[in-house]
């Protein structure tokens, strides 16, 4: 199993991870654009590991988290290895 973080909005009842195309729209629908504010906050590249990856956009979550607790939360999933 891997450990995989998300973001969501406390209203958002769609599951990042299986119901992202849910999830977006909703997100979409209400103009929080939470993809866009994550883009902008992670310091992501294609030269970096996925590991390194995935660490700056859980450090964008957690920016997010911290600046509005009452509306994002951080959301910890264990998800099945991929071969």
């Amino acid at each position: 199993m891997a450990r995989a973080v998300f973001i969501t909005t406390v209203d958002n009842d769609k599951d990042p991870y299986d119901e992202f195309d849910e999830w977006l729209a909703f997100d979409n629908r209400h103009g929080y654009g939470t993809c866009e504010k994550l883009a902008v906050l992670a310091c992501t590249a294609n030269n970096l590991s996925t590991a390194d990856n995935a660490q700056a956009i859980e450090e964008a979550i957690d920016i997010l988290v911290r600046m509005l607790p009452d509306f994002y939360k951080k959301v910890v999933k264990d998800i099945p290895n991929r071969r």
